[in-house]
C-alpha cells in the first residue's frame, strides 16, 4: 500500500505455474483488498421516492490531502456537481444527496461536524461546505443543440432566474447515479517549502488546510495562484476510506455499505527507486494537470517532459481545469489484481491507444477497467410481496463514459453496430474520449492525450454501442446498450430456463424466440418479478429497449420466494446477437471479456410499520473469464 511515510520498493514477489511467471508491478492500479486507497467509487445514489444518500470520507493519515468528488447522473455519467475537499489530518468529511426542499431535483447538503473552535472541514468551492442546498446541474448534458448535448433528457438555455436551465425532465435524469472520490494530492508538514513558490501572502498550504482557512484555501485553486499550489503538495498516496448509506425515513430503513476502492491509482515516480513524490519534489515544476483544459501545455503524468509538469493531480477548481483529474489519470497505464482461480497475480497493461505522444498514448481508463473486468455477478434474491420483500440488484460501469459517449459519427445519425443512433451526440466539452479529426486547440479545451487514433471511432470494446437515440428525436431513448444474460436459481438449485434452441420440434417450425436484457445504463437496476424498493428509471431493458424484469415465475412453488442469481456478462445463447462481448477489453495478457462493473444488492423488508421495517445491502462476487490468459515469462 502507498502510505505517506512507507517508501514503495519494487515488488519481488513472482508466482510460478508450469515454468510461467507472473510478478506483480509496483505503482499499477489495484482494488485495494484493505479497502483504503486513493480512488473510491459509490455505485448509487439515489433521492427518489424518499431515498437520500450519506456519504462519509475518512482521512486515515497524518497529512493533510485534497479529494476530487465528482457526482455523476446515472443515464450517461455526465458530471452533475463537482468540488473538491481537503480533509486536514484524520479528518472526515459528510454530506447527504437529497431531494430539495422545494421538490424541483436532487441537491447536496454537506453535514459537517464543527470542531472545538466552531470550523468544518473546507470545500473548495467554501459555499458548497456550508450546509445550503447545492443544486445538481444539468449543464454538462445541455442544453439541446449545444456542444453538451448527448442526445438524452437534457434541461433549458440557463437564464438569471434559472441560472442552470434545470427543467423536470433533467431533474429526474440526476435523482440517480454514482459519486466518485480521486485523492489530488498529499501536503507533507515535514516538507521544506520554498516561500518564493508561493507569492500570496499565505501560509503554507498544510497550515491552510489544518486551520480550516476555507477564504485562502479557495484563493489558492484560483487559476492565478493553482501552480504555486501544486507546487506544494506531493502525489495521491492511498489515505481515503470511503462509505455510503441509502435512507429512507417515510419507511424507516436503511442500508449501509463500503465503496468500491482502487489503491496506487497515480503513481509518477513508479519507475523510480525512491517512489514516492513528496511536495519538495514539485518545487520547480511549471504544468499542473488542468492547463491541457486552459492552455497548449501539455501535462505529462511522470513528468519525464522538459516543461517539469507537477506529478500530482491538483488542478484548479475553475472552468474548464475542474474537470481533471479523471479515472483516466491511472499512471502507469497497468493494472493489478489477484486471480483466485489461477492463485495468482495478475499484471495486464491495456492495448488501447489514443493519438498522442507517449507516454500517455495508453489510457489509464483501461487499466481501472481491467481490474473490475468481470464475465459475470453473483449474489442472492428474495422475492415475497405477502411479506413484503422486495430485491434490487444495482449494477454500476463506472467507467463506461469513456469508451461510448462522444461519437462524432452520430451527430446526424447512423448506424453503430447494427443499430441505428439518432441526436446531437457531438463531443462534448465533458467528454472523455474526443474522437479523431477534431481539431485540438486551447480554445476547444479538450485533452490531446484523449483524442482516438486515425479511423478509430467510440465505441470502444468491450462495449457494444455508443451512446444515442434509438428512435429519433426521443431523448428517452438515449442509451448504450450491451447484452447479457440471466441464470436465475432457487434455494433447492432448480433454475429458471429459457427456450432451447436445440429443442427436438417438427419440422417446419419458427426459430425460438429468444428476449435478450440489456444493460443500457451507467447505473441499472434489475428487479425481480416487477417489485422493486427503489422506483427507478434505469432498469434493465429487453430486446425493443422496453423496461424489463428478472422472473422467477417458472421455478416450482414454493421455492421461488427466494434464491440466488447469476448475471452473464458474456451472453453465450447463440440465439442472440452478440453485443455484450464485442472480443473484451485487450490487453498483453488477454481479451478480458465481460464488462467493467461494480455494485450491490438491496433487499427491504415492510412490514406496513414503519417500526418494522428494515433494509440489508450485499456486494456482489464476481466471475472472470481468463480461458484465454497469456501467462508472462
Amino acid at each position: 500500500m502507498k502510505l505517506f511515510n512507507l517508501k514503495r520498493s519494487a515488488l519481488a514477489v513472482t508466482a510460478a505455474v508450469g515454468g510461467a511467471l507472473l510478478a506483480p508491478q509496483a505503482g499499477a492500479v489495484n482494488i485495494a483488498t484493505d479497502g483504503i486507497g486513493e480512488v473510491a467509487i459509490a455505485p448509487y445514489y439515489t433521492v427518489r421516492d424518499g431515498w437520500l444518500t450519506t456519504v462519509n470520507l475518512i482521512n486515515t493519515q497524518n497529512v493533510p490531502i485534497i479529494v476530487k468528488v465528482r457526482i455523476h447522473e446515472g443515464r450517461n455519467s455526465r458530471d452533475v456537481l463537482d468540488f473538491n475537499v481537503a480533509l486536514s489530518s484524520f479528518d472526515v468529511f459528510t454530506g447527504v444527496l437529497k431531494e430539495a426542499s422545494d421538490g424541483s431535483g436532487p441537491v447536496f447538503v454537506a453535514t459537517d461536524q464543527e470542531n472545538a473552535d466552531g470550523l468544518k472541514t473546507c470545500t473548495i468551492p467554501s459555499a458548497v461546505g456550508g450546509g445550503a442546498e447545492i443544486p445538481l446541474s444539468p449543464l454538462a448534458f445541455g442544453p439541446a443543440g449545444t456542444r453538451n448535448d448527448d442526445g438524452g433528457p437534457t434541461g433549458s438555455t440557463p437564464t438569471l432566474a434559472n441560472p442552470t436551465g434545470l427543467t423536470p425532465e433533467a431533474a429526474e435524469r440526476m435523482r440517480e447515479g454514482y459519486v466518485e472520490f480521486i485523492v489530488m494530492g498529499h501536503a507533507d508538514m515535514g516538507t521544506a517549502q520554498d516561500p518564493s513558490t508561493f507569492p500570496l501572502p499565505l501560509d503554507p498550504i498544510e497550515d491552510v488546510i489544518e486551520s480550516h482557512d476555507c477564504a485562502t484555501l479557495e484563493t489558492a485553486f484560483s487559476r492565478a495562484n493553482i501552480l504555486a499550489t501544486a507546487r506544494q503538495f506531493g502525489e495521491p498516496i492511498n489515505a481515503l476510506k470511503f462509505n455510503f448509506t441509502l435512507l429512507n425515513p417515510s419507511r424507516g430503513v436503511e442500508a449501509g455499505n463500503t465503496a468500491t476502492t482502487w489503491a496506487n491509482f497515480y503513481n509518477p515516480g513508479a519507475s523510480a527507486v525512491d517512489a514516492i513524490i513528496d511536495p519538495a519534489d514539485n518545487v520547480g515544476c511549471t504544468i499542473t494537470r488542468g492547463d491541457e483544459r486552459s492552455q497548449i501545455d501539455n501535462w505529462v503524468p511522470d513528468a519525464s517532459d522538459a516543461g517539469a509538469s507537477c506529478r500530482n493531480l491538483i488542478t484548479a477548481q475553475v472552468a474548464f481545469d475542474f474537470l481533471e483529474p479523471s479515472l483516466n489519470d491511472a499512471f502507469p497505464q497497468t493494472a493489478n489484481w489477484w486471480d483466485d482461480g489461477l492463485n495468482l497475480p495478475i499484471m495486464a497493461m491495456p492495448l488501447n491507444t489514443t493519438n498522442a505522444h507517449p507516454p500517455e498514448n495508453l489510457r489509464g481508463v483501461d487499466a481501472l477497467s481491467l481490474t473490475i473486468q468481470r464475465s459475470g455477478i453473483v449474489n442472492e434474491w428474495s422475492n415475497n410481496p405477502a411479506l413484503g420483500v422486495t430485491t434490487d440488484w444495482i449494477v454500476t460501469l463506472p467507467t463506461k463514459g469513456f469508451y461510448v459517449d462522444g461519437s462524432e459519427t452520430l451527430t446526424q445519425g447512423s448506424a453503430n453496430d447494427g443499430v441505428t443512433k439518432f441526436g446531437n451526440q457531438g463531443p462534448g466539452v465533458q467528454s472523455a474520449i474526443i474522437p479523431s479529426g477534431v481539431v485540438d486547440t486551447a480554445n476547444t479545451h479538450n485533452r490531446p492525450e484523449t483524442i482516438l487514433g486515425v479511423g478509430d471511432d467510440i465505441p470502444y470494446a468491450p462495449f457494444a454501442n455508443a451512446f444515442g437515440q434509438t428512435i429519433e428525436t426521443d431523448r428517452t431513448s438515449a442509451t448504450a446498450c450491451n447484452e447479457v444474460q440471466t441464470a436465475v436459481f432457487d434455494r433447492a438449485e432448480q433454475r429458471t430456463f429459457e427456450e432451447d434452441a436445440e429443442e427436438v420440434v417438427v419440422s417446419p417450425a419458427p426459430p425460438p424466440v429468444v428476449e435478450s436484457q440489456q444493460l443500457c445504463y451507467e447505473t441499472n437496476v434489475i428487479t425481480f418479478n416487477g417489485q422493486s424498493a427503489l422506483d427507478s428509471i434505469y432498469p434493465l431493458l429487453d430486446t425493443d429497449g422496453l423496461p424489463t424484469t428478472v422472473s422467477t415465475a417458472t421455478l416450482p412453488a414454493p421455492g421461488n420466494t427466494a434464491g440466488w442469481m447469476r448475471l452473464d456478462l458474456v451472453p453465450t445463447n447463440p440465439q442472440l446477437s452478440g453485443q455484450g462481448d464485442q472480443g473484451g477489453l485487450p490487453s498483453n495478457v488477454a481479451d478480458h471479456r465481460g464488462l467493467p462493473v461494480t455494485g450491490f444488492m438491496l433487499k427491504q423488508r415492510t412490514f406496513g410499520d414503519v417500526t418494522r421495517n428494515f433494509a440489508s445491502s450485499t456486494d456482489h462476487a464476481y466471475l472472470r473469464d481468463n480461458d484465454n490468459l497469456v501467462l508472462q515469462n
